[in-house]
């Protein structure tokens, strides 16, 4: 890749920001550090490095340049994801309000997977719903709440997890940027889920019992590694 990359060696992220044009640059990708500076790629599929950094803040870089263009995802320092207008999802607007379980499906460990999972990461948000990678994700996902035969498989892992029944009525999907790849996020927001009033945890779980959560789904789904979260607003 082109660009000064030498020189965000040893910066820390505090956010970042993905966005559409209309016109070339497709898209941009702006990554902010900690000390007040920002670093943009631009390009399609293959990304171009500024030539040097700018200096600037994340409201700084949702202002700049481009104005008819859509933010696609904004994500800044505490991991809490923001929205932007007409956010690219898998399957429908992906609604993320405060107190909501944020599961994120990593690198599959499946190497007959690889060549679908790589090509998406060559499209990351411009991916639809005709992408090979995001129609294995949807049908695992699908299998993954189904109820036909009783409580969902995510129903009976939550529920294990915090030691109290759970019910997830309904969750929506997203395209992210986590850990340098592009991936699968399920958003579960607290009003779509149900628990039971035996019992001492509530909504949403706590950081050991989503843990829990993340290690039981990476053996289940075979992933080099599963993130889950709550955003907090």
């Amino acid at each position: 890749m082109n660009g000064a990359f030498d020189k965000i060696i040893g910066k820390t992220i505090s956010g970042f920001l993905c966005r559409k044009n209309k016109r070339p640059p497709e898209l941009q990708l702006f990554l902010v550090f900690d000390d007040g500076t920002y670093f943009e790629m631009y390009g399609h599929g293959d990304l171009t490095g500024a030539k040097g950094l700018d200096r600037g803040t994340m409201e700084d870089v949702k202002h700049t340049r481009f104005p008819d263009g859509v933010t696609l995802m904004a994500v800044e320092e505490g991991g809490e994801d923001e929205e932007g207008s007409n956010t690219r999802t898998v399957t429908e607007d992906a609604k993320q309000i405060n107190g909501s379980v944020i599961i994120t499906l990593g690198t599959p460990g499946d190497d007959t997977l690889l060549p679908a999972y790589q090509r998406f990461q060559e499209l990351g948000v411009m991916a639809d719903e005709d992408d090979p990678w995001v129609q294995l994700e949807n049908k695992m996902i699908i299998w993954l709440f189904s109820r036909e035969n009783g409580p969902s498989v995510m129903d009976e892992l939550v529920s294990s997890a915090i030691k109290q029944e759970v019910e997830m009525n309904d969750y929506t999907i997203s395209i992210g940027y986590h850990r340098g790849q592009w991936a699968t996020d399920i958003v579960i927001n607290p009003v779509d889920v149900s628990v039971s009033e035996e019992g001492e945890s509530s909504w949403p779980p706590s950081k050991q019992q989503l843990d829990l959560v993340s290690l039981t789904l990476m053996s289940l789904l075979k992933r080099e590694w599963v993130g889950a979260m709550v955003l907090r607003q």
